[in-house]
């Protein structure tokens, strides 16, 4: 999978559930086609109802084609700011919590 450069922060993808926007808060709704990704990040597996932040999104094929979207790539951190998981996740198996707002420069 490939993570699809989209160049802003937030940017706009299509999703069953609304618009899912890189750094958006999901919470994650079933394991229904998900991949474990982190490179051995992380100190456990992701469970249902789990929040995390969409830190790319991916996707199989080269290219900006927006129907080869495929999966999100979510990180749950912990409080103290270390990595509990990394997992990409289709878009229907998690649901938009909050929307990333960027800060005012």
């Amino acid at each position: 999978m490939n993570a699809r450069d989209t160049n802003t922060p937030g940017a706009n993808v299509p999703n069953a559930n609304g618009d899912i926007r890189e750094y958006d808060v999901v919470r994650v709704r079933s394991f229904e086609g998900m991949h474990l990704d982190g490179c051995g990040l992380g100190s456990r597996s992701p469970a249902i109802g789990d929040m995390g932040a969409v830190v790319a999104i991916l996707n199989e094929a080269e290219g900006d084609d927006l129907s080869s979207r495929d999966a999100y790539l979510i990180e749950c951190v912990l409080a103290d700011g270390a990595t509990a998981w990394m997992a990409a996740f289709p878009g229907a198996s998690i649901e938009l919590m909050s929307r990333f707002e960027e800060m005012p420069r």
